[in-house]
C-alpha cells in the first residue's frame, strides 16, 4: 500500500484545520499516512485518535539555514525509517526542509500544498534574497503544487513561474457536521441548537451586552496582514450611526496591545471585546449577527466557510482568494482592502437591511454545504496522489 508522510510545521488556524480534515477522510485501504511535525499535543492526540502514526521533529520558527539544516536531517532520519512513496508538505517552511530531506533520503515524489503567497516573505528578514530564491527553487522542483486559491495559482504561475500543469486548486473545505452543531436556527428568537456545548444566546449574556444589541465578529491572528487596524476605522464609524453595534475580535498576536490603544483612541473600547485565543470559537460565532473578514490579502480564508456554515451573513475584503468563495451581494458582500470607509459601506449596508442578511446567508449555506466540504478537498488531494503514483 502506497505510504503518504505528511510534514508539517507548527501550527495553528486554517492550515491545521486543513490537515486534520484531510485526514480524517483519507481512505485507509488506498494510503497509509504518516504524519512528521514539530511537538503539537493537541494534533498528536487527534492523530492517535485516528490510529494515525506521528513523528516529533525539529522545526525552527525563523529562517535559519544553520536550524533549517539540522531540521533537515530530523526529518530524514525518519523518512529513512517509515520509507514513504509521497512527501506531502504544507507551507513553505516545510516544503524547505521537507526538500533538503528528501535528498537526503529519497522519496520518489514531492508535493506542496501551498497555503499563503508565495511571495509573502518579509523584507526585512536576515535571509530575505536567500530566503526567496530557496523558495522559489524548492517550488519549482516539486513534483505537483496544490494551490488552496485561484489567486495562489497566479502567484505561482506569474511570479514563480512554475508551470500551469503541475499546479493544482484544491480549496479547503470544512467539516459541516462540527458546525452544525452550533448553527442557529433562530437568532432573532434566540433559538439556537447548540446540543451541550451551550447557546450563542448564551454567549451574548456573557459578553455582557445589553438587550438588542447587534454582534460582529472577526477571528484571525492579530498580525498585520489580517487587517484589524482597518476594521477598528470601520467599527468607529458604524458605532457612531448605530450605537447598538458591538464587535468581538476572538485570536491573538503581536499587534494585541496596539490595537486595544487603537480602540482606545477611537473611543470604542466599550463596543470592542478582545476575547483573545479562545478553544471553541464556535460557540461565540454562533452568537454573531454578522461576520466580518477585513483581511489585507487572503490567501483563502478557511473561516469564511465557518461562518457561512452557522448560517452568518459575511462582510469581507476582496483581496486574495477571497473571491474564490464570495460572489458580490450574492453570497456575501465585498468591500475593498485597506478601505476603512468602503468597509464601514458594506457592514452599514448589511446593517440596514435584514432581508438582504437572510439571503446571502441562505445562498452562502446552501453553497459551502454543496462546495466546499472536507470530503471534496480530500477527494480532489488524493486524486492527485493516485496520478503521481500512476505516473501521469
Amino acid at each position: 500500500m502506497p505510504r503518504i508522510a505528511y510534514l508539517i510545521r507548527k501550527t495553528s488556524g486554517g492550515m491545521q484545520t486543513h490537515i486534520c480534515g484531510l485526514l480524517s477522510e483519507l481512505d485507509r485501504s488506498k494510503f497509509e499516512p504518516i504524519v512528521l511535525s514539530p511537538a503539537a499535543p493537541k494534533l498528536f492526540s487527534f492523530l492517535s485518535d485516528l490510529g494515525i502514526s506521528s513523528f516529533e521533529v525539529e522545526m525552527a520558527d525563523s529562517i535559519s539555514p544553520k536550524a533549517d539544516y539540522l531540521s533537515a536531517r530530523s526529518v530524514a532520519d525518519v523518512l529513512r525509517r517509515v520509507r514513504p512513496d509521497i512527501i506531502h508538505m504544507h507551507g513553505n517552511k516545510a516544503a524547505v526542509v521537507g526538500w533538503m530531506a528528501s535528498y537526503m533520503h529519497k522519496v520518489k515524489y514531492m508535493i506542496t500544498t501551498v497555503h499563503n503567497f508565495p511571495s509573502n516573505l518579509n523584507p526585512s528578514l536576515k535571509y530575505y534574497v536567500v530566503a526567496k530564491r530557496v523558495n522559489k527553487m524548492i517550488l519549482n522542483r516539486a513534483d505537483r503544487l496544490i494551490a488552496v486559491s485561484s489567486e495562489i495559482r497566479r502567484c505561482l504561475e506569474d511570479e514563480i513561474g512554475i508551470a500551469p500543469r503541475k499546479i493544482d486548486v484544491i480549496p479547503n473545505g470544512i467539516d459541516m457536521k462540527y458546525w452544525e452543531v452550533y448553527r442557529a436556527e433562530d437568532k432573532d428568537a434566540g433559538n439556537v441548537n447548540m446540543g451541550d456545548r451551550g447557546t450563542g444566546a448564551d454567549s451574548k449574556k456573557m459578553l455582557g451586552l445589553p438587550e438588542g444589541a447587534v454582534l460582529l465578529g472577526a477571528v484571525g491572528r492579530l498580525v498585520p496582514f489580517k487587517g484589524h487596524a482597518v476594521l477598528l476605522q470601520s467599527m468607529a464609524r458604524v458605532i457612531a450611526n448605530h450605537p447598538g453595534a458591538y464587535l468581538i475580535i476572538i485570536g491573538d498576536g503581536p499587534l494585541r496591545g496596539e490595537l486595544e490603544t487603537q480602540a482606545g483612541e477611537l473611543g470604542i473600547l466599550d463596543h470592542v471585546k478582545f476575547l483573545g485565543f479562545v478553544d471553541e470559537p464556535g460557540r461565540y460565532m454562533a452568537a454573531l449577527d454578522i461576520f466580518v473578514l477585513p483581511s489585507i490579502k487572503e490567501p483563502f480564508g478557511i473561516v469564511i466557510l465557518e461562518a457561512m456554515a452557522l448560517g452568518l451573513p459575511v462582510v469581507a475584503t476582496r483581496g486574495g482568494g477571497v473571491p474564490d468563495i464570495i460572489e458580490d451581494s450574492v453570497s456575501g458582500l465585498l468591500a475593498e482592502p485597506e478601505d476603512a470607509e468602503s468597509l464601514a459601506d458594506a457592514i452599514e449596508r448589511m446593517l440596514a437591511d435584514k432581508d438582504l442578511r437572510e439571503k446571502l446567508a441562505r445562498h452562502s449555506l446552501q453553497m459551502v454545504t454543496a462546495d466546499f466540504t472536507i470530503k471534496s478537498m480530500a477527494d480532489k488531494t488524493f486524486r492527485v496522489y493516485s496520478e503521481l503514483l500512476a505516473g501521469r
